[in-house]
């Protein structure tokens, strides 16, 4: 058994290519494992692509967002599990939230399992869920399912490839 790096959406079924109008913000939970020098250097690798993101920041104490587990909009935010985590089998999942009519992401929450955010691609990989993308089987590709099976192939990822 591998484990899976998860994607879950949470809206109706949008047929098209759900993508950010705006830079999204990305907002550290303090309670999450992730570094801000880990979240750049995911983020670097999706710029690489022609991505572009607003600030990384790592939140304050009490930050009301990172508290209630609600990320604020315009912001992919990376927190701890929450219950509906399926630690058997997953070491991270996305929920995104967007516009059903236009498919524009307005919202997105990475939750990794604890002891995995500094490992390599599980972040760049979520970040590539809150962007719109999925899973794949694809062996050595950034968004196979299975982290054991991946890798940094970036075939189909860039975002003229995208749009």
């Amino acid at each position: 058994m591998g484990f899976y790096v998860g994607f879950m959406l949470v809206a109706q079924i949008f047929s098209g290519t759900q993508y950010w109008v705006e830079p999204p913000n990305i907002l550290i939970c303090n309670n999450s494992g992730a570094t801000e020098y880990r979240v750049n250097k995911a983020v670097r690798f999706w710029e690489a692509l022609g991505y572009s993101f607003g600030t990384v920041t790592k939140a304050l104490k009490g930050n009301t967002s990172c508290a209630t587990g609600e990320p604020p909009y315009d912001t992919i935010m990376i927190d701890i599990p929450s219950q509906d985590f399926n630690f058997g089998t997953h070491l991270g999942t996305t929920k995104i939230w967007w516009n059903t009519n236009t498919g524009e992401i307005i919202k997105s929450k990475i939750e990794i399992k604890s002891g995995w955010e500094l490992s390599e691609r599980i972040i760049e990989h979520e970040i590539g869920h809150a962007l719109g993308h999925k899973d794949n089987s694809i062996t050595g590709h950034m968004m196979n399912r299975a982290w054991t099976k991946g890798g940094y192939n970036k075939k189909g990822l860039r975002r003229q490839e995208s749009d």
